[in-house]
């Protein structure tokens, strides 16, 4: 059974961007054609659909780093920013795309703002939507019976 550690980033992240284009909730908003994604970036992003290719790659990592906010994946998603002559400093991302595609994710079940077992409960069962329909259906079904985070059975 394949994992989200044993099957390469780029292609599990292009797979979900492809489904997640499935989903009105998650439509980009008009001003995401002229926005940077922080103050590291120079210019709008050139793919014309970055917006799914961020959210594929926000869902997968929450899954990795467990539950994380918009600060968090801020810093990860920044870049060095570029001060002249003077040596880079590291730039965080924009919160506010960050943020809607979180909301976004919540609205369609993937994310949900929870702590403890529930947490991973929810962040592993909107990853394995996404491998699931890629081959693994079991994951899905799994998931989708659990009835509350006590049900939940951990390994010794």
């Amino acid at each position: 059974m394949a994992t989200v550690y044993d099957v390469p980033s780029a292609t599990l992240i292009e797979k979900v961007s492809v489904k997640l284009k499935e989903f009105d909730e998650l439509k980009p908003p008009e001003w995401t054609k002229f926005v940077k994604t922080g103050p590291h970036a120079t210019r709008a992003p050139e793919e014309k659909d970055w917006w799914f290719t961020r959210a594929a790659s926000i869902l997968r990592k929450i899954y990795l780093n467990g539950p994380v906010g918009t600060s968090n994946l801020k810093s990860a998603y920044g870049g060095k920013t570029n001060r002249g002559s003077k040596p880079g400093l590291k730039g965080r991302a924009s919160g506010n795309a960050i943020r809607k595609i979180m909301q976004a994710l919540g609205t369609i079940g993937f994310v949900e703002n929870k702590t403890g077992w529930a947490a991973a409960a929810i962040i592993i069962s909107g990853l394995s939507w996404g491998l699931g329909y890629m081959g693994q259906p079991h994951l899905l079904t799994r998931f989708m019976s659990i009835k509350s985070a006590d049900k939940i059975k951990i390994g010794s």
